[in-house]
């Protein structure tokens, strides 16, 4: 059995979590106490992982095991249901959220960097407004969407949206797209998310 430290600022965590349930049939997890606790345990009892969790000083330790009989901490399985129809993500700005511009943009990279890493990706994601930059040459998260289109993940970004910030030649994620198709997906998903 190993031991995969996942102590550390979000999203690595999750990220660490993953990886390593991908590779291993039994491993021992240190996380720390608060949201990655929260974030772990979710996702471990979501995967049925038959997992035993011992509170220390140092951190919360989950023994896991990827085969045998779930457990969870409710007593209740956990399962990811998906809608009918595509799962839609937009992003309509430059960050995420509200307030003070710099941690809200270390929050959109994040987040991005966490989804390229996830199993439950959107089917779908539109840019547009200012949320078009991040699909461009200039944009730190071009790796991240590049690994999401690779994926399966369809990009589309509002045509007139890089025309109106002179971006459109720059575009390095995505496919350039208008407002009749980016409509269409719209209509057509179970399910639509917003940053």
């Amino acid at each position: 059995m190993i031991t995969v430290d996942t102590r550390g600022p979000c999203p690595d965590p999750d990220i660490k979590t993953k990886k390593a349930l991908k590779s291993n049939d039994e491993l021992l997890l240190v996380v720390d106490d608060g949201a990655p606790y929260e974030n772990v345990g979710r996702f471990v009892h979501s995967q049925q992982c038959a997992v035993k969790e011992v509170k220390k000083k140092d951190g919360i330790y989950f023994k896991i095991k990827t085969s045998g009989e779930a457990m969870s901490r409710s007593g209740a399985d956990i399962g990811i249901i998906k809608p009918e129809g595509d799962s839609v993500l937009i992003l309509s700005e430059i960050k995420m959220g509200r307030g003070d511009d710099e941690p809200i943009c270390i929050l959109i990279r994040s987040f991005l960097n966490t989804l390229s890493e996830s199993a439950n990706r959107p089917d779908a994601m539109i840019f547009f407004n200012t949320g078009g930059k991040l699909t461009v040459g200039r944009s730190e998260l071009i790796e991240d969407l590049a690994a999401l289109e690779k994926s399966g993940v369809r990009i589309l970004v509002c045509a007139t949206c890089l025309n109106y910030f002179n971006v459109k030649n720059e575009i390095e994620s995505g496919t350039v797209s208008n407002t009749y198709d980016i409509t269409e997906t719209l209509l057509a998903a179970g399910k639509i998310i917003t940053t």
